[in-house]
């Protein structure tokens, strides 16, 4: 489950970045494209705020704020209401986030109860988060179209590749 909040996170973020990316290279809008690349490459609240008392890299004034999470998520959530008129994305992230904090509800899939007694059992085969595959193919879809807003061609049939076969595998 964390693993899977961490690849929603890329979706999310990936979404975000197609949809601003893409209305700046259409109208030509260089630098503030550059602009949101840098900060999405070096957008660093901890070692903006914290950074100065470990051994962090000199120009620390120069280390930009991140893009919000809130943001994120809302571009996706944007995203799914356009493409499905409805979004699941704040469920999604909520559920997902729970099974994040530090708690008993990151271990519940991997202990079970008989009266008053609980035991450890093996995790899941399979994620039972169901939403997981969806938003995994939604980031290679939003990365493919990144990829070609930047002309690439190679990289962008690899992940056409993937989602056709994954879209077989569906069938």
């Amino acid at each position: 489950m964390i693993l899977a909040r961490h690849v929603f996170e890329w979706t999310a973020h990936a979404c975000y970045m197609r949809e601003r990316l893409e209305w700046l290279v259409k109208s030509s809008q260089w630098s503030l494209a550059f602009k949101l690349m840098l900060q999405t490459d070096t957008g660093n609240s901890w070692a903006k705020n914290h950074g100065k008392n470990y051994d962090v890299p000199p120009l620390q004034e120069e280390i930009l704020d991140p893009i919000d999470i809130n943001t994120l998520i809302a571009a996706y959530a944007k995203y799914q209401k356009k493409e499905y008129e409805k979004s699941t994305v704040h469920d999604s992230y909520g559920y997902l986030s729970e099974y994040a904090h530090p708690n008993a509800t990151c271990f519940v899939q991997y202990r079970d109860f008989e009266g008053a007694d609980g035991y450890l059992v093996g995790p899941p085969p399979k994620s039972t988060f169901g939403g997981i595959d969806g938003f995994i193919l939604e980031w290679l879809m939003f990365i493919h179209d990144l990829l070609a807003l930047a002309k690439e061609d190679a990289v962008r049939q690899k992940l056409v590749d993937i989602m056709s076969a994954a879209a077989r595998l569906a069938r």
